[in-house]
């Protein structure tokens, strides 16, 4: 197997990683995954939230400060709400992105997010991200800008008590991962770039098995270079086809492959 290489083996040994990885895998079975409903396509947050009350959220999702929902409502009153803090389900769509289909992910992400308040700095990045998945390239850059601001913006009190360093890599990961596309899934590098129409060039290094790539995204075209010396050839998908990357790759980007 490919991971037992130099590194694996004296892991696995002091750690006993194949027999964790064999009670993981079981343990993985019994993991409680709620089916998206056969119309609606919406996946329940937990057994009871599509029962609770939907009330209007929009003066609070236009806040100044977090949490003023709290002056409102007490934390027993917002348990029979449909509200969330930050994203929560829509972690799914991108940690096992590959288990649902495009049309779920959007459903999901068109009622979720309008009952989000945001009030966690991590939650931005990560909807900017998912936004960009599901073609909303206004609210992603939108979401994006919001998110870059958290320890930059008017409210500069933000970071009185250090800054938000996950945030921070929430906000990286919304550029490349959201907007330069890069996934990864079994082992082969994915990516699906949707540059948002106020910027004009995206670049970015990558580590990927031991290869230094640059990947700059500018409209209509996509440029992977190499910076490593291997001389094997490195498979790439991109928008869903095959590239065999030896030095470089220059590919036309459609407009629907960037909405699409």
């Amino acid at each position: 197997m490919e991971e037992r290489n130099g590194v694996y083996l004296p892991l696995d040994g002091q750690l006993g990683l194949a027999e964790r990885m064999r009670e993981w895998e079981e343990k993985s079975k019994l993991i409680y995954l709620p089916q998206p409903d056969q119309d609606s396509l919406i996946i329940p947050q937990d057994d009871t939230y599509l029962t609770k009350q939907v009330i209007d959220l929009d003066k609070y999702r236009k806040q100044e400060q977090v949490a003023s929902i709290l002056a409102d409502y007490s934390m027993t009153q917002l348990s029979d709400i449909q509200v969330s803090k930050q994203a929560d389900i829509l972690v799914l769509f991108y940690l096992l992105e590959d288990w649902f289909s495009q049309e779920t992910k959007a459903a999901n992400w068109h009622y979720y997010e309008p009952k989000t308040l945001h009030d966690s700095s991590l939650s931005l990045s990560t909807h900017s991200m998912l936004a960009s998945d599901v073609n909303e390239l206004e609210l992603a850059y939108e979401m994006f800008a919001k998110a870059a601001r958290i320890d930059l913006g008017r409210n500069m009190h933000s970071c009185d008590e250090g800054i938000h360093s996950a945030s921070i890599g929430g906000i990286w990961k919304a550029a490349v991962m959201g907007f330069g596309g890069v996934r990864s899934w079994e082992g082969t590098l994915r990516l699906n770039p949707k540059l948002p129409k106020a910027w004009e060039r995206l670049s970015f290094p990558l580590a990927w098995k031991g290869e230094r790539l640059q990947v700059t995204v500018t409209p209509g075209k996509l440029e992977v270079e190499r910076l490593s010396s291997r001389t094997d050839e490195l498979a790439i998908l991109i928008h869903g086809r095959e590239y065999l990357l030896k030095d470089r790759i220059v590919t036309e980007l459609k407009e629907v492959d960037q909405r699409e």
